[in-house]
């Protein structure tokens, strides 16, 4: 697997403007797609958004994918 194209969670946290715990929990639940876990970290495409859903506050990533759309 080549790691091109993919961050850590603590890369993405930075992008998304969350926790890195927070990413962690997105990866264990599915819902950033395409992340993988090797050996004990998580692995993000770059180009990954977590999924939303309709419960709480949004976070300021919400914002970055209503944009890009």
């Amino acid at each position: 697997m080549s790691l091109e194209g993919y961050e850590t969670s603590a890369q993405a946290a930075e992008r998304y403007g969350i926790d890195q715990s927070q990413v962690r929990r997105y990866c264990e639940a599915g819902r950033i797609p395409g992340a993988v876990k090797v050996a004990n970290r998580w692995l993000i495409p770059r180009d990954a958004w977590p999924e939303q859903t309709g419960f709480g506050r949004p976070p300021e990533w919400t914002k970055k994918v209503s944009a890009s759309s």
